[in-house]
């Protein structure tokens, strides 16, 4: 049993450092308390196939280490005190994101008359539900809204609990399935959902919707891989089938032209979005803490194709067109590389706003771009509305791992990142960040010289993310330091 309980600790620290000492030649020193029991040392010896040296002094070492940075600090205390930093006065939200922010929560919380209500997970294409007239929940944001407050959060967990939904089950669709049965939530006239890129959502949704007795008001629609003119045309049958679907169960009238309208202020809106991805990769310093945004995952809103979403997202654009012209420094090339430029992948740990304060505001290393918050679709063709809804659907990458890895390394090569954060919800198990993703993500943007700290954790319960986050964030914003400056500190 001692013996497991050893080989199970070096395990778990070769899960940390792995990807470190992964094809190192020669020694590997081991130091800390643990390094006192010398069974973790042989097992990680045959873990790693290398020589594994406890220092004398490794209890100490440590406390060594730092006091010399404590004492390099301080002699660089005059220069660190010039380098850039957020001022006070900018770390607060756009005024837009607060806009935003307050028509999701009013569209969730009030029942619109006359209006049908649809819910909806991520990806199915919201267009085609504006033109029922429809009043549309997206679940995933209602949840990520939501998980700020413990108690609804935790209710909603024991919830789906009770339904058999426990631990072992992401705590996304866990919450979701807790979330169905509160009373604060719009039911549903209709549930629509994909297939991919999660098919344990896929069944989740139609569980509520049998215990609701409404499976009969349920569409999935058939999500191939891949994005052949084939595979196009295949899902555009398939989106019409919705439409026909939603419209016998729901007795109203697909208005084609309430879809005209919604594609125009989906492309115009789309406009918007390119613009404001110019503007944080192509300028040297951001205007906005990148954690407001990260937060609001522009790519997964629910009011892509109504006009206060574009009204929403051209004043945000301003704002920050305002800000760059106001700030000479934001748009200064030779401040570039004052500080490091990061890049996030996947959702983030929407119940707290600790990571990204240490991140940009303790570290001065500020989120530039996030992956859900990227735009980069072609307009939608009202000609040929199904094809194209499909054609945007296989094209955004994130169901497509080869064109979503294409368009990660395009990103940061463009916003010329020098690090990139790829935060990994349920520790590689949903399938947006399954592990063999995370490694062709690590392993390419290493060949392009671009470092990932992939970061264990979950985007919904806190109490799945591990102690040891910030320790690991901090230890990797040090190792960009020293790769860009020769200095930890920066």
């Amino acid at each position: 049993i001692v013996g497991a309980a050893c080989r199970a600790q070096a395990k778990t620290i070769m899960a940390g450092v792995g990807s470190t000492v992964n094809g190192h030649q020669g020694t590997i020193f081991f130091q800390g308390g643990v390094a006192a029991n010398p069974v973790v040392g042989h097992f990680l010896q045959q873990l790693t196939g290398n020589e594994i040296v406890v220092p004398k002094h490794h209890k100490i070492m440590g406390a060594f280490g730092a006091a010399l940075l404590a004492h390099e600090r301080y002699l660089k205390k005059d220069h660190l005190n010039r380098r850039w930093v957020f001022p006070k006065e900018s770390r607060s939200p756009p005024k837009a994101a607060a806009a935003y922010g307050s028509i999701t929560i009013k569209n969730y919380l009030t029942k619109q008359s006359g209006r049908a209500v649809i819910w909806k997970n991520l990806f199915f294409p919201s267009e085609l539900l504006h033109a029922f007239g429809a009043q549309v929940v997206n679940l995933t944001a209602y949840t990520a809204l939501f998980s700020r407050d413990k108690k609804r959060i935790s209710a909603a967990f024991d919830s789906a609990a009770k339904h058999g939904y426990g631990v072992e089950t992401c705590s996304v669709l866990r919450a979701i399935d807790g979330f169905s049965t509160n009373k604060t939530i719009l039911e549903p006239d209709f549930l629509v959902s994909t297939s991919l890129p999660c098919a344990m959502e896929d069944e989740i949704l139609l569980d509520i919707m049998r215990r609701k007795k409404k499976e009969d008001r349920y569409y999935a629609l058939s999500i191939p891989s891949g994005c052949s003119q084939e595979k196009i045309k295949a899902l555009a049958a398939d989106l019409e089938n919705a439409v026909r679907a939603l419209t016998v169960s729901l007795g109203i009238r697909f208005d084609p032209r309430r879809l005209g309208e919604a594609f125009e202020f989906s492309n115009m809106a789309m406009i918007e979005a390119k613009r404001i991805c110019d503007l944080r990769l192509d300028h040297p310093v951001p205007a906005f803490p990148g954690q407001h945004l990260l937060k609001w995952n522009i790519l997964l809103s629910e009011k892509w194709g109504t006009r206060p979403f574009f009204e929403v997202l051209r004043r945000l654009r301003k704002e920050i067109e305002e800000k760059i012209e106001s700030e000479p420094n934001c748009d200064d090339s030779s401040r570039r590389n004052d500080t490091n430029r990061i890049g996030w992948i996947m959702m983030p740990p929407f119940y707290t706003d600790s990571f990204f304060e240490l991140l940009e505001y303790e570290l001065n290393s500020p989120l530039i771009i996030d992956e859900f918050s990227y735009i980069d679709w072609e307009p939608l063709d009202i000609a040929k509305p199904f094809e194209s809804l499909a054609e945007r659907l296989l094209s955004i990458g994130i169901v497509n791992n080869d064109l979503r890895l294409r368009r990660i390394v395009e990103v940061a090569e463009r916003g010329k990142l020098n690090g990139v954060v790829l935060y990994n919800h349920f520790s590689g198990r949903c399938p947006l960040c399954r592990t063999t993703f995370n490694n062709r993500v690590v392993q390419t943007l290493g060949e392009k010289g671009i470092p990932v700290l992939v970061m264990d954790g979950d985007s919904v319960d806190p109490t799945i993310d591990p102690c040891s986050s910030e320790t690991k964030l901090r230890a990797f914003i040090e190792a960009l330091n020293k790769q860009r400056t020769g200095s930890v500190f920066g």
